[in-house]
């Protein structure tokens, strides 16, 4: 992971290695009413993902904003 360069095509390991840091890889351990805030700008999470973040909260039954 350490070579990942945004702008290159990462390879399987990195790809593993991102999905495991992901909030969405642990999703079925959040219990608790979450509110999840997007700022439009952001640089690093594009609203798109926050919202998707949501809907599968929702999805687990967790309660969220």
């Amino acid at each position: 992971m350490e070579n990942f360069m945004p702008g290159t095509i990462p390879d399987l390991q990195t790809y593993s290695k991102l999905y495991s840091m992901s909030p969405v890889a642990h999703i079925n351990q959040v219990k608790t009413p979450t509110m999840v805030m997007l700022g439009e700008d952001d640089r690093r999470v594009p609203p798109c993902l926050g919202i998707e973040f949501h809907k599968a909260l929702l999805a687990k039954g967790v309660e969220s904003r």
